[in-house]
């Protein structure tokens, strides 16, 4: 059986005097020369790019709405503190065939270069990664590993807020705070109209005016340490039902198995990730390869990447 098409999706800002944040076009460039070849299609949103599109009734520029400043990404937060993530995912999953895959990957590939490993796999991984986390809405995003929950990350104003809004309350909503906290640098989504309706779920309540900035939050959790908004919300969303069968951690690489863990305690009868579909096991040469090729290239590839005139990469 012939594997679905891949997709694969990123943003970056451009910096001023486009937009308030870094100028990562170039550093997109690189990300484009990783990827590009081995999938059916790469798309690099900038903020200027996304301000003039629309999405299932919601504006580019309303995901682009700045929010108050974060004090560990204060560029995050002149770029609408991470809407456009859901935003610019929801745009080019409605134009994809159903049954294709959306891969997004955050950009900043020189900051972590695992974010490159595995480029030329990455079809074959992403559709694993669906089977092995059994999805229940074709939509996956890794957990970094068992330690990090939503009280680290996630401001209890919005835990509150997004918990009550799905009809929670007591100790059901208090447990919200123990749940493990995605991380979104990597999503992979299936183009299916459950896909579509979750993510324009997670867009819609990143919209909530003052969800994404870090106040208001009155009687914060006493093990708060600083807001994640977008990853934060995905994982409130996550939380209210049982998104994945398998909790699988991963921090950047997507290098297949190998780089995949199975976050304890294992809760379900069949969750031994040695019953997950079978996946070749062995991309450890690729990501040598791949991190030492493109980034023993950077200068020459940063200086051929140029921005198009209509904000794109």
């Amino acid at each position: 059986m012939a594997l679905p098409r891949a997709h694969v999706v990123t943003f970056h800002s451009q910096g001023r005097p486009h937009d308030g944040g870094m100028p990562l076009g170039r550093v997109a460039g690189i990300m484009r020369a990783a990827y590009e070849p081995h999938v059916a299609s790469f798309t690099a949103y900038t903020p200027t790019f996304l301000a003039n599109l629309s999405a299932a009734g919601v504006s580019g520029r309303d995901a682009l709405r700045p929010s108050e400043r974060l004090a560990h990404n204060l560029g995050l937060a002149e770029i609408g503190g991470g809407a456009f993530k859901p935003f610019a995912i929801l745009h080019r999953l409605q134009q994809l065939p159903a049954g294709d895959l959306l891969i997004f990957r955050d950009v900043n590939c020189l900051k972590h270069p695992p974010l490159l490993a595995g480029a030329a796999q990455i079809g074959v991984t992403a559709n694993w990664l669906l089977s092995a986390a059994g999805t229940s809405d074709d939509v996956w995003m890794p957990y970094e590993n068992n330690q990090l929950r939503v009280k680290h990350h996630c401001k209890a104003h919005a835990v509150r807020e997004v918990g009550r809004e799905a009809g929670l309350s007591g100790a059901r909503l208090e447990a919200t705070f123990e749940h493990p906290l995605s991380q979104a640098n990597t999503l992979v989504v299936r183009a299916t109209p459950a896909a579509a309706a979750f993510v324009l779920a997670w867009l819609r309540s990143c919209l909530v005016p003052g969800r994404l900035a870090m106040r208001p939050n009155p009687r914060p959790h006493a093990e708060f340490r600083w807001y994640t908004p977008e990853q934060c919300i995905f994982s409130l969303l996550g939380a209210q039902r049982p998104l994945f069968r398998r909790h699988l951690a991963v921090c950047y690489g997507l290098e297949g198995p190998s780089s995949v863990r199975l976050l304890p305690p294992a809760t379900f009868a069949d969750s031994a990730l040695a019953s997950a579909p079978a996946l070749p096991d062995s991309f450890a040469h690729w990501v040598r390869l791949a991190c030492r090729r493109f980034l023993s290239h950077v200068p020459v590839l940063m200086r051929a990447t140029r921005t198009r005139a209509d904000g794109t990469t």
